[in-house]
């Protein structure tokens, strides 16, 4: 195992990364995808206990020393002071898996699997592909123009997501989810409480729907259903193509709305 301790702004050059995992408590954290074969990782600043950068079978960890990895957002009171700005340049075709608790971060280009998680900080990604998984707490989430499988997580903050989305699974709380889909999607599934779920498909593309939302409003196109007790099943636009849209919720409204305003 090769191990490096960064208490200080430095440059990093690593070999023969297959995963990244990331993740800083305050600051901002930033990977995107260069055409080198190496791993670069460049810390601008750093402050509270130093950053651990560790090289194992492949997978390169990068984290605040005193951070356990499984236990780390129960350490929120004491890591308050931790502070880094980080910026990892990564080959496309690595796994990567980028956390904040408060911090801001960017993750763009990547082609494989690739995760995002915050508490309370602000992330998005930008021209990935593979499958996306993200999560928050009460932070934001932008995810602009992805390709392929979307999986998507929040309490109470929000998510917005664009892109060529062959399928997503969405879970919200009170948080509210909107999803600009491209292309021809699949399916969309999601489960939330009290907040709202926004979709906008291709104008060209069938939806079938089965929806309940128990106090909410539940529109697709120009139809409307209120306080819905039964599922609402219904189809509209052509038959092919046609993604299949399932959704419940509580309180929160679901919209399905078309590109451009068309029927």
């Amino acid at each position: 195992m090769s191990h490096w301790e960064i208490d200080a702004p430095q440059t990093i050059e690593v070999d023969e990364v297959r995963e990244l995992r990331a993740s800083i408590v305050r600051g901002r954290l930033d990977v995107i995808t260069h055409q080198e074969a190496s791993t670069r990782i460049e810390v601008a600043e750093i402050s509270g206990t130093p950053l651990e950068v560790t090289l194992e079978n492949g997978t390169l960890r990068i984290r605040h020393r005193d951070e356990d990895e499984i236990g780390w957002l129960k350490r929120l009171t004491g890591m308050k002071n931790h502070h880094a700005i980080v910026s990892i340049a990564v080959p496309a075709g690595i796994s990567v898996l980028a956390n904040t608790v408060s911090g801001e971060g960017l993750v763009s280009g990547t082609s494989a699997e690739t995760s995002l998680k915050t508490v309370s900080g602000s992330l998005m990604s930008d021209d990935t592909s593979g499958s996306l998984t993200v999560d928050t707490v009460s932070g934001e989430i932008i995810v602009r123009n992805h390709r392929g499988p979307l999986v998507a997580g929040t309490v109470s903050g929000e998510i917005t997501a664009s892109g060529e989305l062959q399928t997503v699974k969405a879970k919200s709380v009170s948080g509210d989810l909107s999803f600009d889909l491209k292309g021809i999607p699949e399916e969309l599934s999601s489960n939330g409480v009290s907040g709202e779920l926004t979709v906008r498909v291709p104008s060209g593309l069938g939806v079938q729907l089965d929806a309940k939302s128990v106090s909410g409003n539940i529109i697709l196109d120009d139809q409307r259903f209120s306080g819905t007790s039964p599922n609402v099943r219904v189809n509209s636009g052509p038959e092919s193509p046609r993604m299949q849209v399932h959704s419940k919720s509580v309180s929160g409204n679901i919209s399905i709305v078309r590109e451009h305003g068309a029927a």
